[in-house]
């Protein structure tokens, strides 16, 4: 059988994500269920140097609720847990944090139903020797929406921004391959796939998982 995989991976000098990820756990971004506020990208790209235009991204807000509400945008620090999970830190927390030379702007602001609001992202800072990351984390603000029950809930949606070096080259292998036995909980096998990322910036590994008998 062949078995298509997908994996996503951050410098591992930086520390941005494990070295280890289950397959079973690829799959780790989700939207909610329900959401006044929406973005429209997971992720951003710039330069560490060049033009304004490389250095400088949009990421577009709408409200697709049926009231006015009011959002807030501001910086955190992220990487993955070793089972592929997103973690959340104050901005400045983590080594590869791009704080304090990412600036988000317009820093709240306020929608009516159907209404959109460009959010601008830049970076403002010098040439890195290696990729850094933040995440532009986009939330209503407490009490800008009338609870219709006795249950508030607040929705935060991340952009993650990669600010890449003008000299950044992928780098990566796959180091180890393990297969542990069912277990009464999975009730299958687990094959867990280490794969090292040995550049300056996060890459994007595809590959094929080819099972013959023999």
């Amino acid at each position: 059988a062949m078995i298509p995989t997908l994996w996503r991976f951050a410098p591992l000098s930086l520390r941005m994500m494990p070295a280890t990820m289950l397959v079973s756990a690829l799959s780790v971004l989700s939207e909610p269920a329900q959401a006044q506020l929406s973005i429209d990208r997971g992720e951003m790209e710039l330069r560490a140097t060049g033009d304004a235009q490389s250095r400088t991204g949009v990421l577009i807000v709408r409200n697709d609720g049926k009231v006015r509400v009011q959002g807030v945008v501001a910086l955190e620090d992220w990487d993955r847990a070793p089972d592929g999970g997103n973690r959340f830190h104050p901005t400045g927390a983590m080594p590869h944090t791009c704080a304090p030379d990412l600036r988000v702007f317009p820093a709240s602001m306020t929608l009516a139903p159907g209404e959109s609001q460009s959010v601008r992202v830049e970076y403002t800072g010098t040439e890195r020797a290696a990729e850094c990351t933040s995440l532009v984390v986009v939330e209503e603000a407490r009490g800008s929406v009338a609870p219709t029950s006795g249950v508030t809930v607040t929705t935060r949606m991340g952009l993650k921004v990669y600010v890449t070096p003008s000299s950044s080259e992928p780098s990566g292998e796959v180091t180890d391959l393990t297969v542990a036995p069912p277990t009464v909980e999975a009730g299958a096998s687990t094959l867990t796939v280490t794969y090292r990322n040995g550049g300056n910036r996060h890459v994007m590994a595809k590959g094929r998982l080819e099972i013959r008998r023999d």
